[in-house]
């Protein structure tokens, strides 16, 4: 009898054991499946993730091309509105020297009155301006600068005998103000400067005006009957950005003139009056500026 109820225990834990057994390969093949899922979602995280890191290098790229592209556009309309505004001072300038013009010109009614006056008297003729100053030495006006004035000394020159030119091809301010030094003083000279087109290619304004200083202190420091100085003219070979930079040169240059009794020439040459290099004068240009610097220099000899 109690054989027979070991048996059935015996039995009773075997299939105990089973159930066990087969309870535990359940969870071992649930433990797999989880794992497997864990690692579809792990997979699947990264490659979501790899994605989103293209979409947003991809945005990224984007966004800086369409940066540059405004910045270049941005650049391009700064420089056509300077152009635009150059063009317009230009303009002014030359319509202000046209106003001042016109105030010397006789109006049509004047104009009969002269031609009147002179049928009903006889003009007596006097002393031609040659004949005048023929006893004037050759260094009466000197004219200092770079490859710009060569072209108008020679017309100068040509014009009259009191002329002499001493320029040097690719010259700037300072050099302009060493060959200043070298003149001797001489009170019947009128010392012209024609120089500052090769400054304003690279270096900013605050340079060319304090260069420009020094030149015209070193000249004031000189015996001259007279001192002029020429602004910069208009260079057609570089940017609108470095033409407002000539432009402002000039401006300060007017105003130190003025305050060491300096005389200050504009020149705003027309495109017509330039070589196709865009920067010298043609032959109209040294013309123009030599008659300009005559007539001025003749004021004073007078």
């Amino acid at each position: 009898m109690t054989s027979k109820r070991r048996s059935d225990s015996e039995q009773a834990i075997e299939q105990v054991l089973e159930r066990v057994i087969k309870i535990e390969e359940k969870l071992e093949r649930l433990s797999k499946r989880m794992d497997d899922v864990e690692n579809g979602y792990i997979a699947q995280g990264l490659h979501v993730e790899d994605k989103f890191k293209e979409v947003t290098s991809e945005c990224d790229s984007k966004v800086e091309s369409n940066e540059l592209r405004c910045e270049g556009r941005v650049e391009v309309l700064g420089s056509k509105l300077q152009d635009v505004s150059d063009k317009t001072t230009a303009i002014e300038l030359r319509l202000g020297e046209i106003a001042e013009m016109c105030k010397d010109w006789p109006t049509p009614q004047e104009s009969m009155l002269m031609k009147d006056k002179a049928k009903n008297k006889v003009i007596k003729k006097g002393l031609s301006f040659a004949d005048k100053f023929k006893e004037k030495a050759k260094d009466t006006i000197v004219l200092i600068g770079d490859s710009l004035a060569r072209g108008v000394g020679t017309k100068l020159e040509q014009q009259s005998h009191m002329v002499t030119t001493k320029s040097r091809g690719g010259a700037k301010i300072e050099h302009a103000a060493e060959q200043i030094r070298l003149l001797p003083d001489n009170e019947d000279r009128h010392l012209v400067v024609l120089v500052g087109t090769n400054n304003v290619q690279n270096e900013t304004s605050e340079t060319i005006r304090l260069k420009f200083k020094s030149l015209l202190e070193t000249s004031k420091k000189m015996t001259n009957r007279r001192v002029s100085v020429i602004g910069i003219p208009r260079r057609y070979d570089l940017s609108g950005y470095q033409n407002s930079r000539r432009i402002g040169a000039n401006l300060q240059l007017e105003k130190m003139c003025k305050e060491l009794d300096i005389e200050f020439i504009k020149y705003e040459p027309y495109r017509s009056r330039i070589a196709k290099d865009g920067l010298h004068f043609n032959h109209v240009g040294q013309e123009e500026l030599a008659r300009m610097i005559f007539e001025h220099c003749k004021s004073f000899l007078v």
